[in-house]
């Protein structure tokens, strides 16, 4: 909290400040339950006397459920001049010394972590929606889910979607990866958030007292599930408190020089999956990637694996309705050309270097991905069919 102390030895807060408290309530048995808030502080109309021939303008960002979020660059600009004011702590961003009469034009802006929240198992809920299997359930979402801003949602924000989950780009397409609704704007058809445009800015005219409580809703391209790290600098982060474990084993065979060989990936559990997606890292001056082959894995195509690096294969699979499989159950091939003789365990690995490894059950629930190398015999793979990639490289 900031204080200023007039020349009485009166403190006086600073205009707009923040203050925390905790709120505790004990029933009789002794049964306690807590939460914490804030207050804002503020005195828009000079009720305390001071005089100041400035105004403030100042409000919170924070995500549909009330969750602030830190580092967003509001903008205030009048006439081509512009000011910038960050985000802290609890959302608050603050614009002091504002001239009085000013016609001003405020907007938050955050272009940084476009994979923020972002995982496969947002396809599942935007497939889902898209399917009228179970819609998705407030305006903000809706909003997250049209990832290419086209004011409607569909499989191509699926397609867009994948593409960055993936890393074959570095954007969405027409689209940033935050965007911010003024608070309290009430959507006229709340199960359509598109029929009008929407407002991200606010315009100010003619200012004449403090600009209080000029708040926004942050809103996650890509996020269905509000997962982002609202108060993190983000580029891409995590799933969060995984429950359990999905085992991807393959076999430690001796790869010869020379030769196209493809390896099988198994399930080392038995699990309903609902999502996969991860990277695999290859050793490019012993192999080369050729293609994969679908076995357990329904609907898994060339448009689910990316390699949008030398050396690394980025993969990205999702069902619906959730798929079970089996213990032992072989999901996929992969088939290298090998330039040498090389082991399995020497020339491939699933980490998260680019995309990160993780699983979804059926109903969201994330799973730790762990690779597992293990000594197997040498069996021939019967030639089936093959999809290699394309124009998603």
């Amino acid at each position: 909290m900031m204080y200023d102390t007039m020349p009485n030895g009166i403190i006086l807060v600073i205009d707009p400040s923040v203050v925390p408290y905790t709120l505790t309530v004990t029933d009789a048995f002794g049964n306690s339950s807590t939460c914490t808030n804030v207050i804002i502080l503020s005195d828009p109309f000079d009720a305390c006397g001071i005089n100041d021939d400035t105004l403030v303008v100042s409000g919170l960002i924070f995500n549909e459920h009330h969750m602030p979020l830190t580092g967003v660059d509001v903008q205030l600009s009048d006439n081509g001049n512009m000011s910038h004011a960050f985000t802290a702590n609890y959302g608050l961003f603050v614009f002091q010394n504002v001239p009085p009469g000013m016609s001003c034009q405020l907007q938050p802006v955050k272009n940084s972590g476009l994979l923020n929240g972002v995982t496969s198992f947002d396809l599942v809920l935007l497939n889902n929606h898209i399917l009228g299997i179970q819609l998705l359930d407030s305006p903000y979402k809706l909003i997250a889910a049209d990832v290419n801003n086209s004011g409607s949602i569909s499989t191509f924000d699926m397609v867009a979607l994948r593409k960055a989950i993936l890393h074959l780009t570095d954007s969405f397409p027409n689209n940033e990866p935050w965007r911010f609704i003024e608070a309290g704007y009430d959507f006229p058809n709340p199960a359509n958030p598109f029929v009008e445009p929407l407002p991200e800015s606010t315009w100010l005219n003619d200012i004449s007292h403090d600009m209080t409580g000029r708040n926004f809703v942050a809103v996650k391209i890509g996020d269905l599930n509000n997962n982002a790290v609202l108060n993190f600098n983000e580029e891409e982060v995590e799933e969060r408190n995984q429950v359990g474990e999905l085992t991807l084993a393959v076999p430690n065979w001796k790869l010869e020089g020379g030769k196209e060989v493809r390896i099988p990936v198994t399930c080392g559990e038995a699990v309903d999956l609902a999502a996969l997606q991860g990277t695999i890292e290859f050793d490019p001056t012993v192999m080369s990637f050729v293609g994969a082959m679908p076995v357990g894995l329904d609907g898994l195509g060339a448009d689910n694996f990316g390699e949008p690096a030398t050396g690394s294969l980025t993969m990205s699979w999702h069902n619906a309705s959730g798929q079970p499989l089996e213990a032992g159950s072989t999901l996929f091939y992969l088939q290298f050309l090998m330039y040498e003789d090389a082991s399995v365990e020497e020339a491939i690995a699933m980490n998260s270097t680019i995309t990160p490894a993780i699983a979804y059950k059926n109903g969201g629930i994330p799973l730790n991905v762990r690779w597992r190398i293990h000594e197997a015999s040498q069996l021939p793979v019967d030639v089936a069919p093959l999809f290699t990639l394309g124009q998603n490289r």
